[in-house]
This record gives structure tokens, sequence and C-alpha cells, in this order.
């Protein structure tokens, strides 16, 4: 698998210690662009995140020879972002996006026309 290729890296780099403590019990999935790394708790995401993450994104890159997208996720976010996110290619990730915001763009929209009327001065008769 390649995750455990980039933790062979990861490996080499760090402290036995440090890998043991942050790195060897991650898992990830890997699919198209994405890496997402599955963390036990948010202590571990976020050192990880803050002392490790420059390391790590190296490490996908020098095994998979581009960069990718890499997410740090907790167990709970891990499985619904491993559903979600992984089948999709980045393009596709953006083009969801991309179709989200011009949904919330228009409920803005709508309620700015709304506010709009509200404000109208009411005459009344």
């Amino acid at each position: 698998m390649y995750w455990e290729e980039v933790k062979k890296i990861l490996a080499q780099e760090l402290s036995a210690h440090s890998f043991e403590r942050w790195i060897g019990s991650t898992t990830a999935v890997i699919d198209h662009d994405w890496v997402i790394v599955k963390c036990t708790d948010e202590q571990q995401r976020n050192m990880l995140q803050t002392k490790y993450g420059s390391l790590i994104i190296d490490a996908v890159q020098a095994i998979f020879g581009s960069s990718m997208t890499v997410v740090l996720a907790i167990e709970e976010e891990y499985e619904r972002l491993a559903k979600r996110y992984a089948p999709m290619s980045l393009r596709e990730y953006v083009l969801a996006l991309e179709q989200r915001m011009q949904q919330l763009e228009e409920r803005v929209q709508r309620c700015e026309q709304l506010i709009d009327q509200l404000q109208q001065p009411n005459i009344v008769h």
C-alpha cells in the first residue's frame, strides 16, 4: 500500500519514538489526487498538522511523483470523507464545491431581496 511507503520515508526522517507516537498508527485512503489520513484523535491530528505537515506532504510527493491534497481527519471525519471525497478527482470535487457555492449565492440573493422588501416603507391607507 502506498501509505505504508510514505510511512517508511517518515520513519527515516523522525526519531523512532516520534514516529511511533505520531505516525505509526495512521492509515490512509488514497484515490486520484487525494490522501485522507486517519488520525486517532484531535491531539494526533494537531501534531501532524503543525509539526509534521510539511514532512508528510514531501513524503507523499516523493512516493507519488506529484503533489496531492493531504487531509488529516479524526475517525468520525475520516469515514465521512473517505466515502464522500476519495472517489472523486480533485476536478470533480472543485466542481461540486462551485455548484454548492452557486446555490449559496442564490440563497443570499433571495435573502437580500427579502431584506430590501422589508426595509421599504409600508404605506397604510
